[in-house]
């Protein structure tokens, strides 16, 4: 017999890249000719050449031609873009016959990093990697295979067709993901009673990959000393800033004394190499702090104008507002032990106090005013204009702001007027933002059920606003002074401070304004508070073993490590114990985080203070609008709406959305860029499921801008500012490659403080193939 004839050699094409040659500096000879070779990527397809010419006498031109790669015989891969662990996919052969006749062709598939469970005939699983088809000229057959991804890595498929003469391969490398995500756990609170015991539901997870502290202290308001470095090094000294400088430092001072902690030494000890040095002195010269506070008195005092008032510089006009601020701030300062002239604070009052009467109109300068002539040291005697200003702000209230009220009620204590200070604290109740347990979110179906946990409180406008009585950190601020001063117990107190805490950009607020009336409201807490003077003996229990016990006085709270730190041996899977006891001590904060990477099947939704959550819609048909949930079917072409939605219970900047979607579907937009904007939903929005973007009843009115990356594995948001409160923003998605695919949750996380992060649920979906019967 003749021998069989030696099989036909296929060149595998592997290289796919868009753009072949990029020359743009080609000389051409005396005739204006030049030559270029090029070796042309493997993908099958029509070329375009272009050349833009430059002569020597300013001459341009352009011309183009085309060339088309092609084979008698073209076979094309079609796969996802990615894979799961536990994703069934459709991978596809695409086989054309360019040639004049007929040809029997084996398609075979050839996978690494993916199980091949068969071929797909209809409804019907075969065996084997290969078939044999046979193609007229001209004509096209698809052949599929369902695969199963099992592992992660990378994968490589290729598919391959050989006729008698001819042949073609295509090969593509891709990458199976793990199924599962780095998740965190957060619980915090604050511990009152003598113990408290934390119930920590952990997944399967990698055991290498799990981390849990528990971050334990008396008092969390010790971290305002943070800031003292950025304010006293601030390089501008107008009369704002020399205050915003000059004053936390006395008060900040004034309060460690007070517990007992020379200034020098506690600063030493919270900052180490960041403490703030005195200009001409090294960093452990702090004892020549009060030099500092000196020099900052004599400014001011050299900035006071002929008539008793103050301005921003020397030099301009004197200003009402930045009078009331030195004067404020002086008087302050004066009751913290800093020597000043008596006429210094004179004159400023009278100044102030003939200005009074201007500002009928406007109760919030009023009350700004009224506030810096009262707080002067000693018993204060109340002059006509001084009674008659109070009685109009206080008459005009329903009129102010939050931060005129707050003003008012520490006027209404120096005056001696307690009930009105009651009634102007009962109207700062009325108007706070208050969340109880930044841990629930009715987003997510996560109900507040720790007594222990920790709440936010504030007042003012985190965004949109530019007068100076509408910010919410001064806000807040102020009105924390006057619950302090009013009602030195109340319940908004420790959530106030919370939320002052939560909203600085790392060790600072928005300005050195801000930051000092921050500062200076948060060392007011510690003083009245307490809590950094008073002994700390604490022991953690995890799963009934003791893992740690500590005793911290006021010294060792300025240095001590305050983590607890878990051996993830101790952990297992399911229900943990973390028991926190309280031996000595009046309170006790607490910050529970557990880190890990998830293997749960299906990845439900976490967060704290952050919370996202995603939902699929059907976007065409009599179906449109509805939610597909997990499980859910759609057929290859189908449209499907994506909603995503993002609980923000602080001001955040520089918010990361990622989306990882399923690798069966592809987004309809083919560019990043701008996308619409995330529009605030009303309490109706926020509340219920997603409904229709073009029900106008769910949405708040305001909207931030968002870019958007699209990405093979996922769509990637970035909001540059959101600000507290409920957020949706939309995309759409087009059912592609058939097969049953694990979407993997919505993960959210503020870009330059990670520790703020959440998840959403994962959905699991199946693809129908639109031709299947």
């Amino acid at each position: 017999a003749p021998p069989a004839p030696p099989p036909v050699q296929v060149q595998v094409r592997a290289d796919f890249r868009a753009t072949a040659l990029w020359e743009p500096a080609l000389m051409t000879n005396a005739r204006g000719e030049a030559t270029v070779s090029v070796a042309l990527p493997e993908t099958l397809t029509r070329w375009r050449a272009t050349g833009r010419a430059v002569g020597p006498a300013q001459q341009f031109g352009a011309g183009s031609g085309s060339v088309r790669t092609e084979q008698p015989l073209m076979v094309r891969l079609q796969a996802p873009r990615f894979f799961v662990v536990g994703d069934q996919a459709v991978v596809s052969a695409l086989v054309n016959n360019h040639g004049a006749a007929p040809e029997t062709v084996e398609v075979r598939l050839t996978a690494r990093g993916l199980t091949i469970e068969g071929l797909l005939d209809g409804a019907r699983l075969d065996p084997g990697p290969a078939t044999r088809v046979t193609l007229a000229p001209g004509a096209e057959r698809r052949v599929d295979w369902r695969v199963r991804s099992d592992a992660a890595g990378p994968v490589e498929l290729e598919v391959s067709g050989r006729a008698k003469a001819t042949g073609d391969a295509m090969k593509r490398t891709l990458t199976a993901y793990a199924h599962g995500i780095d998740q965190l756990l957060v619980r915090s609170g604050k511990l009152r009673d003598t113990e408290h015991e934390l119930v920590l539901d952990l997944p399967p997870r990698r055991p290498e990959s799990t981390t849990m502290t528990v971050h334990l202290t008396p008092s969390v308001a010790v971290t305002m000393l943070d800031a003292l470095p950025y304010l006293i090094d601030y390089p501008y000294g107008c009369t704002e800033q020399t205050m915003s400088r000059f004053l936390p430092a006395v008060i900040v001072g004034k309060t460690l004394r007070e517990l007992g902690l020379p200034v020098a030494e506690a600063l030493q000890l919270r900052l180490g190499d960041r403490a703030p040095a005195p200009k001409g002195k090294t960093k452990g010269d702090l004892r020549q702090l009060d030099a500092m506070i000196e020099a900052g008195r004599a400014r001011l005092v050299d900035f006071q104008h002929d008539d008793g008032g103050w301005g921003w510089w020397r030099e301009d006009q004197s200003n009402p507002f930045m009078t009331g601020y030195v004067l404020w701030g002086l008087s302050l300062a004066e009751q913290a032990g800093v020597s000043l002239e008596p006429a210094v604070r004179e004159r400023a009052a009278a100044f102030l106090d003939r200005k009074l009467i201007d500002f009928e109109a406007q109760p919030e300068t009023q009350a700004w005013l009224l506030h810096a002539l009262v707080q002067g040291a000693g018993e204060h005697q109340t002059s006509v204009a001084q009674s008659k200003a109070f009685a109009n702000a206080f008459k005009r209230r329903e009129q102010m702001t939050d931060f005129g009220k707050a003003l008012l009620a520490l006027a209404a204590l120096r005056l001696g007027r307690g009930d009105d200070a009651g009634v102007l604290v009962r109207n700062l109740e009325n108007g706070v933002r208050a969340d109880h347990d930044l841990g629930a979110s009715a987003l997510i179906g996560a109900p507040s059920v720790d007594p222990t946990a920790t709440g936010s409180a504030h007042w003012g406008q985190e965004h949109n606003w530019w007068r100076w009585h509408d910010g919410a950190i001064e806000t807040t601020s102020f009105a924390l002074l006057a619950l302090l001063a009013v009602e030195p117990q109340h319940r908004l107190v420790g959530p106030a401070v919370t939320w002052l805490l939560e909203s600085r950009r790392g060790c600072l607020w928005t300005n050195t304004r801000d930051t000092a009336i921050a500062v200076l409201a948060l060392s007011r807490f510690l003083s009245v508070s307490g809590e950094l003077g008073a002994v700390a003996d604490y022991e953690v229990q995890v799963n009934g073993r003791s893992v740690a016990r500590r005793r911290l006085d006021a010294k060792a709270l300025l240095t001590s490590d305050p983590l607890v730190r878990i051996d993830a041996a101790l952990l297992r899977d399911g229900e943990n114990r973390v028991r926190l006891i309280k031996h000595q001590g009046a309170a006790l904060y607490y910050a529970l985080r557990a880190d890990f990477f998830t293997l749960a099947e299906p990845i439900t939704a976490a967060g704290h203070a952050l919370f996202v959550r995603r939902d699929y819609l059907y976007a065409a048909g009599q179906s449109a609008g509805k939610p597909l949930r997990d499980g859910a079917s759609l057929t290859s072409g189908d449209r499907v709406e994506v909603v995503l939605t993002v609980e923000a219970k602080h001001d955040y900047e520089y918010v990361l959305l990622e989306d990882l979607k399923p690798a069966g579907l592809e987004a309809l937009e083919a560019q990043s860029g701008a996308a619409p904007p995330a529009r605030l939903l009303n309490a109706k929005g926020a509340a219920g499921a997603a409904g229709r973007a073009d029900d106008a009843s769910r949405y708040a009115g305001p909207s931030t801008w968002t870019y958007r990356e699209l990405r093979d594995r996922k769509v990637v948001h970035f909001i540059s500012h959101l600000p507290q409160g409920t957020w949706e923003l939309r995309y759409l998605l087009r059912a592609e490659v058939p097969g049953r695919f694990h979407a993997l949750p919505l993960l959210g996380q503020t870009m330059y403080a990670p520790d703020v992060r959440a998840n959403g649920d994962e959905v699991r979906l199946v693809v129908r193939d639109r031709v299947a019967p």
